[in-house]
């Protein structure tokens, strides 16, 4: 089995893989000492969530592509940026379903929601863990602690199917901070750009 990581053939000495996951495994040691993150990974040739071959036996070349944690956090930045203006549209649709009183449709809709702000909390945790955002910007640990207590009072009431606290807080408290958030993306990304050119100049 020949490996690959960002087209340089890697010799792991003394190491038999028998399953793909014991490679993925070595990789990512390998990856967290150099700074990096796993992004893409081709089985012989086939990205590999279209690849069904986990067997060792079956797999004659794994390819891994890789990406910097600030990069792959400036791409989810831009995303964030278009998750949060359809949230703002979502959020008007369900003040339409609670006009003719949809609980079900209101709490179908919301688990979507809040898939996509579980999405943004990781965002923000992992800019925490890998940037020195915290540093220029006084208030981004407290954003994340207001987010943090936004989302168990969503969660609270999911679980008891309050659907008008739940619009409520959707409506209000969440969309204050996503509001806040937007405001700040362009120079969250800006910074975190700096930081990126930085690490590669001296890297």
């Amino acid at each position: 089995m020949d490996i690959l990581i960002d087209n340089k053939k890697i010799n792991f000495e003394k190491k038999d893989f028998k399953t793909l996951g014991l490679v993925i495994e070595e990789v990512n040691r390998l990856l967290e000492k150099e700074g990096k993150m796993l992004y893409n990974i081709y089985v012989n040739g086939q990205l590999l969530a279209e690849n069904n071959m986990v067997g060792g036996e079956k797999i004659n070349v794994v390819e891994i592509l890789t990406k910097s944690p600030k990069t792959i956090i400036l791409e989810a930045i831009s995303d964030m940026e278009i998750y949060i203006e359809k949230y703002f549209e979502t959020i008007d649709l369900l003040d339409l379903e609670m006009e003719v009183e949809n609980d079900l449709r209101m709490i179908s809709v919301s688990f979507e929601v809040v898939a996509g702000l579980d999405w943004i909390y990781n965002i923000l945790m992992s800019i925490k863990e890998n940037t020195a955002l915290d540093l220029l910007y006084e208030d981004f640990d407290e954003i994340i602690k207001d987010y943090e207590g936004c989302m168990n009072n969503i969660s609270q009431a999911m679980e008891s199917k309050d659907t008008y606290v739940l619009q409520e807080i959707l409506e209000y408290e969440m969309s204050d901070l996503l509001m806040e958030l937007k405001e700040n993306i362009e120079g969250y990304y800006e910074n975190i750009l700096k930081e990126e050119m930085r690490d590669r100049k001296f890297a």
